[in-house]
């Protein structure tokens, strides 16, 4: 879950605590990241979990990670969809009621929904996105 730097940098520089959960992918790669544990740089403080599955981001610690953790924040800011990681802040954030909101980044436009997986990102939204942007007493979308 992330903000763009501008944004960070913002909230920081008016005293906003910003924690950042996410994964070490990295496209095709992985990033040489310390699991687990707080990495402060900039004011921001980043937790980086394994991923375990290439395919929608998987990463089982960073779920249980927030499932214990993500009371300690005031709202969660969860950056993109059709990954684990969203799901699973989703997830957590309303099984918590913990306010969220959702950044798509473009996902949902309609050149992406007919021309990229179309047959996967439209199983993906009835099954699991639609949560993600309809929990009752949850989500708000930006973008």
């Amino acid at each position: 879950m992330s903000l763009s730097g501008r944004s960070r940098q913002g909230l920081v520089n008016h005293g906003v605590a910003v924690d950042i959960a996410t994964t070490d992918d990295n496209g095709t790669g992985r990033l040489a990241v310390p699991f687990g544990q707080p990495v402060v740089e900039d004011g921001v403080t980043y937790r980086y979990f394994r991923r375990q599955v290439g395919f929608y981001t998987v990463s089982w610690p960073l779920s249980r990670w927030l499932a214990v953790h993500v009371e300690d924040y005031d709202v969660l800011h969860i950056h993109a969809l059709f990954s684990f990681s969203a799901t699973a802040g989703a997830f957590w954030a309303a099984r918590r009621g913990v306010p969220y909101l959702v950044r798509p980044l473009g996902v949902l436009n309609t050149w992406g929904l007919r021309n990229q997986h179309p047959l996967l990102k439209e199983l993906s939204l009835r099954l699991i996105e639609r949560r993600v942007l309809c929990q009752r007493g949850g989500g708000a979308l930006h973008e």
